[in-house]
C-alpha cells in the first residue's frame, strides 16, 4: 500500500481568520471543560467511562454553548 501526503496552504480573508480563531476558541474551550469534567469525575469515581459512559459530562457542557441560538456569529 502507498500512503501518499498532501501539504495545502491557505490564505484567509481577514474575516476568514477571525471566524476561524473565534471557533478553534470555542472549540478549545469545550475540550478543556470535557477533560475537567471527566478529570474530576476520575477522581470521584476512580472509573475510566468505557461502555455507558457513566459520567459523561454533556449535559453540563451543553450549558457552556449557544445550542440552537439562531444568532449570526
Amino acid at each position: 500500500m502507498v500512503e501518499k501526503a498532501y501539504k495545502f496552504r491557505f490564505y484567509p480573508t481577514l474575516e476568514q481568520e477571525n471566524l476561524l480563531r473565534r471557533t478553534l476558541g470555542c472549540v478549545r474551550l469545550v475540550y478543556n471543560k470535557a477533560l475537567a469534567a471527566r478529570t474530576q469525575a476520575w477522581y470521584e469515581h476512580k472509573e475510566r467511562g468505557r461502555g455507558e459512559r457513566p459520567f459523561a459530562p454533556t449535559s453540563k457542557l451543553q450549558l457552556c454553548l449557544p445550542i440552537g441560538n439562531s444568532r449570526k456569529i
